[in-house]
């Protein structure tokens, strides 16, 4: 991933979606969010449409996602494969 590659997020509202996009937007490429709940030929069309070389999903998504590499521009892609756990909850400090 360099400057003025074309990124495509399919990642649902989390940190993971911010943490995608600055990511991507520090080192010059272009971000391109898309919908969660779009059809395969609608994120396929978009991924054709804004020429993306790569693809970040969101762990619902990173499956599915895949089998369109063959039909888009897509040259790799990324994402998790499952949820994450939430944080362990820590106790407060004691005064």
């Amino acid at each position: 991933m360099k400057f003025g590659d074309t990124v495509a997020l399919a990642v649902s509202n989390s940190t993971e979606f911010i943490t995608a996009y600055f990511a991507v937007s520090a080192i010059g490429a272009v971000a391109v969010p898309m919908n969660t709940f779009l059809k395969n030929s609608e994120y396929a069309y978009i991924l054709n449409d804004c020429k993306a070389r790569f693809l970040f999903a969101s762990a619902g998504l990173s499956k599915e996602l895949a089998g369109l590499k063959a039909q888009t521009p897509v040259e790799k892609s990324f994402g998790r494969t499952k949820a994450g756990r939430p944080a362990k909850r820590r106790k407060a400090m004691p005064f």
